[in-house]
């Protein structure tokens, strides 16, 4: 058997100005042919792909595999060079392959198009026709539309969040298309149900309730019958009609997994109550850590969630933090002007920067302050923890700045802060600060979380807000935000 695998993968921020281009591709993750079997060594659904087809002992197609840090829209050319070489490699001769395994993001925006992984698969489907099996992976965060599962024997999303499973996940898919090529199942039809809940991502988090009773039912209900099944909270920051949780199932029995969206959507629906959150001011929350007995504190700047599409150079904690004379913060921002100050400087010199908040005015001010230069480092580091794995992660030319006794890591790119080597390959020990300020809404927690001795979620100014009233939505989709807006009394 020859399977093809690859994927496209873009998690699309509208409120971000600036377009995602070529080397926002490029630069983050982007393989092809050959060199997409370079994710044996990873724990990603590529890697899940890959071990499937050592189990299964299908000759694996690499095709196509690019990704880019989220971000703005993405330019609808580089899309339809993208997806134009992902196709035209998957119907390469000697023909079309026997199955697709393929990962999307679920919530990827072109300039012209608000739902781009629905057009991949459909343009998947027109070339290779109903007769080859297809089983897309997808994020928890998929803006999940009738588009993307029209065309699939399954669509599997994350079960968790932070997201710790894509590998167990890319199995999962070679698993299900192993069941259809074998003959032992027969076709599947994919249901898709919507529902009208609009969430932040601040309250996704799979390990607390109500999305951890979600999942756990999901689970119930693969346990008992022949079917897959998915919950898809989405991305509440793509301006697109798709916005919405969504239940997908899929079983060679099609009133089956319409039945079994019918109950998940009711359940979550009778929970709808549950998706909360409460976040401090930032001089509330600057004051609760300098106050804290127990150490290290993390400060969750969610609203500059660079998982998100937020800049990562937000400055109001920082700011707020130096005015009030504290010490022993750490504090990760993008920033390549500074580093090219300080690289120029050289290591062991005092150097006056004006750090942050140059992306643009909604995440603070450039903060000034004089430190020295500890450490210049080529920014480079592999994953080690359970967020992918094995992958490499490129931040450009990174500085670390001492100031006043706190520690400021200042890089050309953007990163997620997803894995504790962000901030271990520069030499700075997470475990004995006195607080972190993290660019993220909840995965955070895959990197720091078994650090943290306390947690304190902070309002600060962002696109990534999980104040999602504030956002310019449209009445009907204003209406489907939870947690409902009370009235003022």
């Amino acid at each position: 058997m020859r399977v093809a695998i690859g994927g496209l993968f873009h998690e699309t921020n509208s409120l971000v100005a600036e377009q995602t281009s070529p080397s926002d591709f490029h630069t983050y993750q982007f393989a092809a042919g050959e060199e997409l079997l370079a994710f044996r060594s990873t724990r990603s659904e590529l890697g899940g792909f890959l071990l499937g087809c050592d189990e299964f002992d299908w000759v694996p197609l690499p095709t196509l595999y690019a990704a880019a840090v989220p971000g703005g829209l993405v330019d609808h050319d580089t899309f339809e060079a993208l997806v134009g070489e992902l196709i035209e490699r998957m119907t390469a001769p000697p023909g079309p392959p026997d199955g697709v395994l393929i990962s999307l993001h679920g919530a990827m925006a072109t300039t012209r198009n608000p739902d781009a992984d629905g057009e991949v698969m459909r343009r998947l489907f027109e070339e290779l026709g109903p007769d080859v099996p297809v089983v897309l992976t997808v994020d928890f965060h998929s803006n999940t539309t009738d588009l993307m599962s029209r065309h699939v024997d399954a669509l599997i999303g994350y079960d968790t969040y932070p997201h710790v499973d894509m590998y167990e996940r890319g199995r999962e898919a070679a698993v299900v298309l192993a069941n259809i090529l074998s003959g032992k199942r027969r076709r599947r039809e994919t249901v898709h149900y919507k529902l009208p809940i609009i969430t932040a991502p601040q309250v996704q988090y799979s390990d607390v309730e109500p999305i951890r009773s979600i999942m756990a039912s999901v689970h119930d209900w693969e346990s008992k019958e022949d079917v897959v099944v998915s919950v898809t909270p989405g991305f509440p920051y793509t301006y697109a009609p798709c916005l919405g949780l969504s239940v997908v199932a899929s079983s060679p029995d099609g009133a089956l997994a319409a039945e079994v969206c019918k109950a998940i959507g009711a359940e979550v629906e009778s929970r709808d109550d549950g998706f909360t959150f409460a976040a401090l001011s930032v001089e509330e929350a600057v004051d609760r850590a300098l106050r804290a007995t127990h150490q290290p504190v993390v400060l969750v700047d969610s609203a500059d969630n660079v998982g998100g599409g937020g800049p990562g150079d937000g400055t109001a904690v920082l700011e707020e933090w130096l005015r009030r004379g504290g010490s022993g913060l750490v504090v990760a921002l993008a920033d390549p002007a500074s580093v090219t100050q300080a690289v120029a400087v050289g290591v062991g010199a005092e150097v006056r920067l004006a750090v942050g908040a140059h992306t643009d005015s909604r995440h603070g001010n450039p903060v000034e302050l004089t430190g020295r230069v500890r450490l210049v480092s080529d920014g480079r580091y592999t994953n080690r923890g359970s967020y992918n794995t094995g992958f490499t992660v490129n931040m450009g030319r990174t500085v670390v700045i001492e100031c006043h006794g706190n520690t400021i890591a200042l890089s050309e790119r953007r990163v997620m802060p997803f894995d504790a080597q962000q901030l271990l390959s520069l030499g700075v020990s997470p475990q004995f600060c006195r607080a972190i300020v993290v660019k993220s809404a909840v995965a955070w927690r895959a990197a720091y979380g078994e650090y943290a001795k306390e947690v304190i979620e902070v309002d600060a100014p962002g696109v990534c807000t999980a104040s999602l009233h504030r956002l310019d939505y449209d009445d009907e989709q204003r209406a489907m935000i939870r947690p409902r807006l009370q009235p003022a009394d």
